[in-house]
């Protein structure tokens, strides 16, 4: 039986499940295929097919632009089999690493999106859980966004102060982030970060209306101190 017999069974059996992850000659993958809504489902998803259609002309375009994504094993209109690249960045965080580990995997990912940035790739969302690191390697999954030329810079800036923000809103010590933010700066070029400041300084506003708010906030709220006390204290 090859691997492309079995997706078939799986996809009989699984139908429902838009993502499934199993087994096959000793190796790890992840089925990925259309969503089929149902109930309210269907109005609040009524394009869940053309979605990932576009998913996967998003994948081929990242395929051919040879981007660090984990292998792709199958891909057609009603399904993607990829390779199963490690955990993601946020599992490594929680799980019971040494600190010098965990700080080397941030490092890798800030070398990642750097040089994703110097191929003329944009992720769109690159938070920690839409990253997954594996002895040493990092792969990206979850494009949001297609790589545009007339709006590259701001799609990178964005992408910067998106991973920064993630960075502070999971379970990091300030010298980590500080770590991250430094490596990341290192490899990046200098006008998306001279970008990302001038952003952080012209809405800074936010941080200052927000701050009396600071005592009851959550996570996604408390990152967002986070990432505007460090930038504010270290570059501007």
């Amino acid at each position: 039986m090859t691997l492309a017999d079995y997706v078939e069974i799986l996809q009989a059996e699984h139908r429902m499940e838009r993502v499934y992850p199993f087994e096959f000659e000793g190796k790890s993958y992840w089925l990925k295929q259309p969503e089929h809504p149902h109930g309210i489902q269907r109005l609040l998803k009524p394009f869940s097919r053309a979605a990932f259609r576009r998913e996967i002309q998003r994948i081929k375009w990242l395929i051919l632009h040879k981007a660090p994504i984990p292998p792709v094993k199958i891909i057609n209109s009603h399904c993607l089999v990829m390779e199963d690249a490690g955990h993601n960045v946020r599992f490594w965080l929680e799980s019971d690493i040494t600190a010098a580990q965990k700080q080397r995997i941030l490092d890798d990912c800030a070398k990642a999106l750097a040089d994703l940035h110097e191929h003329g790739i944009v992720h769109g969302r690159p938070l920690l859980k839409d990253i997954l690191w594996q002895d040493g390697k990092v792969s990206f999954i979850d494009f949001e966004a297609v790589s545009h030329s007339h709006k590259l810079i701001w799609q990178k800036m964005r992408d910067a102060l998106l991973f920064i923000y993630g960075v502070c809103r999971e379970k990091t010590t300030p010298a980590q982030i500080q770590r991250t933010i430094d490596t990341f700066v290192c490899y990046e070029d200098s006008r998306v970060w001279h970008y990302a400041l001038a952003l952080v300084k012209k809405y800074r506003f936010l941080y200052y209306l927000l701050l009396p708010f600071k005592p009851l906030a959550k996570t996604d709220l408390l990152a967002f101190y986070v990432l505007f006390e460090t930038l504010l204290a270290k570059f501007l």
